[in-house]
């Protein structure tokens, strides 16, 4: 598969805001809590797979949790088929609403 252009990224706590449309479904891949783990892991789903991955902070006053979510679906049926996808390439993860991964 042909890589999408990778967006620029800021090595930085602070990365791009997106509005995620709260009716799509995706995978969530990962729960890391070191912000440039999280850019390489996304940087290597991006360069393997041609799927829009986000990163959700969850953050309380002890840490910080940055979910990794892949895809953006209509339906929970289209999130099921990536999530079996991924299962080839021995990528485990649970299809989320992208309307509760945003909430959190």
């Amino acid at each position: 598969p042909v890589a999408k252009p990778m967006p620029q990224v800021s090595t930085s706590e602070e990365a791009p805001v997106v509005k995620l449309n709260q009716k799509e479904y995706g995978v969530e891949v990962a729960v890391l809590q070191d912000y440039g783990s999280v850019i390489r892991y996304v940087r290597n789903l991006e360069r393997r797979f041609e799927q829009k991955v986000y990163i959700i902070l969850e953050q309380t006053p002890q840490q910080k949790n940055y979910h990794v979510i892949m895809g953006a679906y209509p339906s929970r049926r289209a999130a099921y088929q990536l999530r079996s996808h991924l299962l080839d390439f021995q990528i485990r993860g649970s299809v989320t609403a992208l309307a509760y991964a945003k909430s959190r």
